[in-house]
């Protein structure tokens, strides 16, 4: 069986549901969005993705489970939660054919994206379950790995860094800024700069500023400017990663 042809329910349309489904119905994978807090419009599926906050997978996996034993014709699907941190076993004592389908990507409603290049890390509750996880994922995104539960935890960690935290930090660089009436799109070349020199270069070696060159007067300076103890907290500790790295 090729899983493009599988029905596929995705149950949350937060961010990350709406844009697997965007992304699979482009690829002509049969899809269906539905709300993960009424289950209503719930078809019978072969896949069924559960899209919600980290610490509702567990109460919409065991609703779900009552629901398709209640109202849909038993079958052997396939259960998987999308989430970075959280294992497979949430999911495997209540289905014998789970996984997790986790894509690497920060997703915002409102925000376009290409889906081609994004990361799918999948996880399965056996050997078969994971190539037909893979298969529905090759369907739409062209970068698919295997990936333990406590590997991913780890993955996680590191995206949390190269995405939460740097989008923060430009929000922290924003306010810099609209005290000299700019805003934080002045500094999107310097960024995008950034993130291009990355494709090039390890980070370590792409590192430049006041703390890689170890210039302290300058450090000093910055920190008697930002009047916020808490960014000036965060300007020092970064400062002294830097240039101890």
């Amino acid at each position: 069986m090729r899983v493009m042809h599988y029905r596929t329910t995705i149950l949350g349309s937060g961010n990350v549901g709406t844009h697997l489904h965007k992304a699979f119905t482009q690829n002509g994978v049969s899809t269906n969005l539905v709300s993960s807090r009424t289950l209503e419009g719930i078809a019978p599926s072969d896949v069924y993705l559960l899209c919600v906050k980290d610490d509702a997978i567990e109460e919409t996996a065991q609703r779900l489970k009552e629901y398709l034993e209640e109202r849909l014709s038993p079958t052997s699907c396939i259960v998987a939660h999308t989430a970075g941190t959280k294992p497979l076993s949430l999911l495997s004592r209540l289905f014998p054919q789970c996984g997790v389908f986790y894509p690497m990507q920060t997703f915002s409603k409102q925000k376009a994206l290409s889906y081609t290049d994004i990361p799918i890390f999948i996880e399965g509750s056996s050997p078969t379950v994971g190539q037909e996880l893979i298969s529905l994922a090759k369907t739409t995104f062209s970068s698919v790995s295997i990936l333990g539960s406590e590997e991913r935890k780890r993955l996680h960690v590191a995206a949390v860094f190269a995405s939460n935290f740097t989008n923060h930090l430009m929000t922290l660089a924003d306010r810099q800024m609209q005290q000299i009436g700019l805003d934080y799109t002045s500094l999107l070349p310097l960024l995008d700069e950034v993130v291009d020199k990355l494709h090039h270069l390890p980070p370590r070696e792409a590192q430049t500023g006041p703390a890689a060159r170890r210039d302290f007067s300058v450090i000093n300076e910055h920190l008697s400017l930002i009047e916020d103890e808490q960014t000036r907290t965060i300007y020092r500790l970064l400062s002294q990663s830097i240039y101890e790295t």
